[in-house]
């Protein structure tokens, strides 16, 4: 497996193309909170899997384009909140595929900051939770916000 730092993927756009076939496993994106929209700035294969879409289709985009119209705008509301102030969140989100089909799909979205403290970049990690879900616990949630419908040898892992 090749690693790539995203400094120097950034700098230098033959890497973001090598970067964007490399398969890493888990799906998530890099955003620049620097730019106005945090505009993706690198997204995995894994990303480019799940959700049908090319590098080309998403880098420079806002995650908004996955949204449609039985998206939670709710957690919508509470993911700007936390860009907005830096912070980290956890969630399920209703999104549609470059095919317009739905899926449900867990987020973690977590701030990278420099050594000031300034929110620079922000990390989303999705994990498509669609065959976990449980019809009736849908919505239910756990006392540590996590969704019922969920278990923990449901959701993949780094180390898996």
């Amino acid at each position: 497996m090749e690693v790539f730092n995203l400094k120097d993927v950034g700098a230098n756009p033959s890497n973001k193309q090598a970067a964007g076939t490399v398969d890493i496993g888990p799906t998530f994106v890099v955003s620049d909170a620097t730019e106005p929209d945090c505009p993706i700035m690198y997204a995995s294969s894994g990303f480019f899997g799940m959700t049908g879409y090319s590098s080309k289709e998403v880098i420079g985009r806002n995650c908004r384009f996955l949204q449609g119209p039985e998206t939670d705008w709710d957690e919508v509301s509470k993911i700007r909140h936390a860009v907005k102030t830096g912070k980290s969140y956890c969630g399920r989100l209703f999104n549609y595929k470059k095919s317009g089909t739905p899926f449900r799909n867990l987020l973690t979205i977590t701030p990278i900051k420099d050594e000031p403290g300034n929110t620079i970049k922000f990390i989303g990690m999705q994990v498509e939770v669609n065959k976990y879900i449980e019809g009736v616990n849908d919505k239910a949630l756990r006392p540590n916000g996590l969704p019922k419908s969920l278990i923990h040898s449901d959701v993949p892992t780094f180390w898996n």
